[in-house]
């Protein structure tokens, strides 16, 4: 009898996992992605998927298997979301033009407040910029990569931030009567005319951009934005025209009476008989306006040696001028990398700007080996670029956060110092390899038996007649992948999965 009771007693203190409390389903849903809720609970019970309905509203779908992107359309109610982000990059080869094959922005997106599609092929241009203006609740809207000359113009009512690369047309822009973000990536994919126009009542501006004439067209650009209060510039590749404080400072003054933020990274070249020339630039960016007026502080690395040539064969030195901290989420690490640092810092500003230098560095590119100094070490470094010998032993201990790594043709990586990267880095899903793979059956399935939490997977194969990658051929591979949980995409000698 009193063995029945004890068991009676203890099967009391036991709750079944459906019949927990609304409120407490609640509070771990709050602990979960969105994607991760979907899979996890959807098609238990009606008052579940009610649950989820109500507060698994934002898909970031940018990192996720093929298996899991059909699973979330297939159980949830899209009209419910309010973000969704969608990516064609290495990492989700093909997702973009899957979607849009499959689904549609009208009549299925009706509360979608911010929608993020980034690395976007030519080819699925058409159906996103066309089905653009029926998403008029949309708040934030980030796309790359788009052409500006083939937009027509059109408004989003209550868009407040935009995120795009495009050729260097915006005149598409005109009518965004409530945009207050812009950040903006010039890129060169069309020769036709450039036009740089920006909505008057812009707050924030923040433009990456390659070459020197686009900096000239940037400057003319500014005159008009009386309302901006942050201004972000950054050079990806080193010009020849040397930055001018001067110049800037006049434009602040006259154009940007409200700007309280002034961050900017350019690069340039100098041959040695320049080297007064670098320190007058420096000068002009350490006038009384900006050091004590405004307390922007300024840095300057010149390498030591002369590390590029000119068109007559001249030697040249590489030059980077930039704001402290570091502002902006990409590194560079170059050829020579000893540097002579010049900066217009006082004494009493040393210590306060030099706390966590690198903070803002989610991806770190390596095109000369250096080892990590102190100011790494609270780095949040996601991806990372090889392209020059690399000893993964001096750099795991920074990279413990990594999601994607890149080994770009002229890395030099061991198959040590490979393994100690797949045995460090808990929460690497993204691999491309574009070092030249001599065996793609042995590369391939070496990669993904060792990587089981892959999600895609980049591979170029150095012969350039070689079959392309199929579906059946992976199957005969004997890998767990299939034509249900796998996209391969061919590009001549690369080689793009999307995985399961």
């Amino acid at each position: 009898m009193n063995h029945m009771a004890n068991k009676q007693k203890n099967q009391n203190f036991f709750t079944l996992f459906e019949n927990i409390p609304n409120e407490l389903f609640i509070e771990i849903l709050s602990y979960l992605i969105a994607t991760d809720a979907v899979i996890a609970f959807s098609n238990l019970n009606y008052r579940f998927q009610c649950l989820i309905f109500e507060f698994c509203q934002s898909f970031d779908l940018t990192s996720i298997s093929k298996n899991k992107f059909d699973i979330i359309f297939q159980y949830h109610n899209t009209n419910r979301w309010h973000s969704l982000k969608l990516s064609d990059d290495n990492n989700t080869p093909g997702q973009v033009k899957y979607f849009f094959e499959n689904y549609f922005f009208i009549d299925n997106f009706s509360q979608l407040q911010s929608l993020s599609i980034i690395k976007i092929k030519p080819f699925n241009q058409y159906p996103l910029l066309s089905q653009l203006p029926f998403l008029i609740n949309l708040i934030s809207l980030k796309i790359e990569s788009i052409c500006g000359n083939n937009i027509s113009e059109f408004n989003l009512p209550k868009l407040k931030k935009l995120i795009f690369s495009s050729c260097a047309n915006t005149s598409w822009l005109k009518n965004f009567s409530e945009i207050e973000t812009i950040e903006y990536t010039i890129t060169d994919c069309c020769l036709n005319d450039k036009i740089l126009i920006w909505p008057k009542i812009l707050k924030h501006l923040k433009i990456i951009f390659t070459n020197d004439d686009d900096c000239l067209l940037i400057q003319q650009s500014l005159t008009h934005l009386s309302q901006l209060i942050n201004l972000e510039i950054y050079q990806k590749e080193k010009g020849i025209s040397f930055p001018n404080g001067q110049i800037w400072e006049q434009i602040i003054l006259s154009s940007l009476p409200l700007l309280k933020n002034f961050k900017f990274y350019f690069q340039f070249a100098c041959y040695d008989y320049q080297l007064h020339q670098v320190k007058q630039v420096i000068g002009s960016f350490s006038t009384p306006f900006y050091v004590l007026e405004k307390n922007w502080f300024i840095h300057c690395d010149l390498s030591a040696r002369c590390d590029t040539y000119d068109m007559y064969n001249r030697r040249r030195k590489f030059a980077i001028l930039y704001t402290i901290p570091f502002p902006f989420e990409t590194l560079t690490i170059f050829k020579n990398s000893s540097k002579t640092m010049i900066s217009n810092w006082s004494k009493n500003n040393i210590d306060h700007l030099s706390i966590n230098t690198y903070k803002n560095i989610k991806t770190l590119i390596f095109k000369s080996y250096t080892k990590p100094d102190q100011n790494f070490n609270r780095s949040n470094t996601m991806n990372l670029i090889i392209n020059t010998s690399f000893d993964s032993l001096d750099w795991i201990h920074v990279l413990t956060k990594l999601r994607h790594l890149t080994i770009d043709d002229c890395a030099v990586l061991s198959m040590e110092n490979f393994n100690i990267f797949l045995d460090n880095t808990p929460y690497l899903y993204s691999l491309t390899a574009k070092k030249s793979v001599h065996s793609r059956n042995n590369t391939i399935d070496f990669i993904l038996r060792k990587m089981l939490q892959l999600n895609s997977l980049h591979v170029h194969i150095q012969q350039k007649n070689s079959s392309p990658a199929t579906i059946e051929w992976l199957e005969q591979q004997h890998t767990r992948f299939n034509h249900f949980n796998c996209i391969i995409i061919n590009d001549r000698q690369d080689h793009y999965f999307w995985l399961g």
